[in-house]
This record gives C-alpha cells, structure tokens and sequence, in this order.
C-alpha cells in the first residue's frame, strides 16, 4: 500500500482510465492496486516451501498448480509428526467449488515454510486491476476495476490565507475584490 500527500495539501488522483478526483480532508491518502479474479477462473498459483534436512540444511521445493480463483493465502496444519499445507481457494482443475482450505503439500517431515510467489491466469486472459484508495482513517473513497495500474498523484500545496484556489493557481482576495468592483462601476455607467 502507497501513501500519497500530507495533511494541508489536496491529493490530486488522475486514474488508469483519465477520471480525474481530488481529496483535501484526511491526509495522507493509501491506494493499493492488485489483480482482481473473478470467481472460478482457473489461475496458476506458483508456491515454494522449504524442509530442514539432515545437518540443517535447507531445501527448497518450488512446484505450480492449476485451482479456481479466488486464492486466498497458506496455512500449515499440524498431521502427527508430519505438516500439512494448505492453500484457501475454490478447489483444484476439474470443478470449482466452495471457498475452502484444501491440502497442497501433505505429511511433510521437518517443515521450515511456505509462500505463494505469484498467482497469474491460466491461460491468456489477463486480470482485472482492483485500485482502492482510503484516507488516512480508512474510509474508503474510491474502489474500481480497471485494465492496469497505471494512475498518478500530484500533492497540490493550498493557496496561502487571504486568496482564492482558482485550480492551477492563486489569486489574491484583494486582487479579485478590485476587479470585481471595476467591472461593476463600467457596468453602471452603461444605462
């Protein structure tokens, strides 16, 4: 999660598809972009865990596996002397089913750990981005899809006490006060 912009400052967000929104109140901002998978699309999720051999070596085992998306994250479960780890999603290739914990790794001896490296469509078909901002109390401001992350934010300064935010620049109360007063005055002598 990204935080942008401080508190007396306007966070300007221009968004993957151009839409431009600002925000002044509860800064800093957070925006998190990550894949969104629709349920039961077939993702392939790349995972590694690591055992202790013999004189405390390490080894890593890399492996892939084709399930139904969502993925949720790992959990090891204690089986006797062994470990199993399982992975939160909607069941392997042939059906999608329930949102469940399903075993991934069974009866592993000396287990160390184990992580997701990378969740990616089975197939071509590339993942929605999910872009989510919240301010700084966590209320969220905005939540969409969109093709990639590609969005940018500019942290404005306010205009100093005394003038007007006219967008890209300030003018002082004074200033537009006179203005304002002459255009009345050439209007009065026109009847």
């Amino acid at each position: 999660m990204a935080s942008y912009c401080e508190i007396g400052q306007t966070a300007k967000v221009t968004l993957p598809n151009g839409e431009v929104l600002s925000f002044n109140e509860n800064l800093p901002i957070n925006i998190t972009c990550k894949d969104e998978y629709p349920d039961c699309q077939l993702v392939t999720v790349t995972y590694k865990y690591v055992q202790q051999g013999s004189g405390g070596t390490l080894h890593s085992t890399q492996r892939s596996i084709i399930v139904w998306s969502p993925v949720g994250g790992l959990r090891t479960v204690p089986n006797g002397i062994y470990t199993n780890v399982q992975m939160q999603s909607r069941g392997g290739f042939n059906s999608c089913i329930a949102y469940d914990w399903y075993n991934l790794v069974a009866n592993l001896t000396n287990f160390v750990s184990a992580e997701i490296l990378s969740v990616v469509p089975y197939g071509s078909t590339p993942p929605q981005k999910k872009l989510i901002i919240k301010d700084f109390l966590n209320n969220e401001l905005h939540n969409a899809l969109y093709s990639n992350c590609n969005y940018l934010v500019e942290c404005l300064e306010g205009c100093p006490p005394g003038t007007l935010d006219c967008g890209d620049c300030c003018l002082t109360c004074n200033d537009v006060f006179n203005e304002i007063s002459s255009i009345r005055a050439l209007v009065k002598s026109l009847k």
